[in-house]
């Protein structure tokens, strides 16, 4: 005889043998989609490129990188969690011999003996690119949450020597992404 403990037991274990792109999928917020008329949608390397540094040109390295968000932003389903599509770009950087690291700590030095924990990037990339990634269509007061808290990133690599040579946040949007590039001269 089954008990009912054991059968909320053996459905949550039925549950883990999908794929994530099922899991995403059955996701009942699939059928929602966000649409903003305030911030410009991009959908290709080029139009983000010039959208974010029109005076400034992306390294090869950091296009190529961007070029692969972007494929697996097209080759994935829409509206999964940030996590899902940071384990895709993780395994397309893998594939292509770019060493990366995800949720990386960071720690602040202050003057006494203890460092304090700012936070974990969501992506280093090359120990040159810092990724925050974010999904769905920020408000304004997200996007300044967003910027401040990347920003706040960059100071603690600053604190700790390492030369950061592009930041950006990544909004992976319903029918796109979108790059926004960061710096601590802002």
């Amino acid at each position: 005889m089954i008990r009912g403990s054991q059968t909320k037991r053996m459905m949550s274990r039925s549950s883990a043998f999908f794929s994530p792109q099922q899991r995403c999928k059955a996701n009942p917020f699939n059928k929602f989609r966000y649409i903003s008329n305030r911030s410009p949608v991009v959908s290709d390397v080029t139009t983000v490129e010039q959208q974010c540094s029109p005076e400034k040109q992306w390294s090869p390295e950091f296009t190529k990188i961007i070029q692969i968000m972007c494929k697996v932003r097209e080759n994935e389903p829409t509206n999964c969690r940030e996590h899902f599509y940071k384990k895709a770009i993780l395994h397309r950087l893998y594939e292509q011999n770019i060493a990366a690291l995800d949720e990386r700590p960071l720690y602040s030095d202050n003057s006494s003996q203890i460092p304090i924990l700012v936070g974990s990037v969501d992506l280093e990339v090359a120990n040159k690119f810092v990724f925050e990634l974010k999904v769905g269509v920020p408000s304004v007061s997200a996007r300044v949450a967003h910027r401040s808290q990347l920003l706040r990133y960059l100071h603690a690599y600053k604190k700790q020597h390492i030369q950061i040579e592009e930041a950006a946040i990544i909004y992976f949007l319903p029918n796109c992404i979108k790059v926004v590039i960061c710096s601590l001269s802002e």
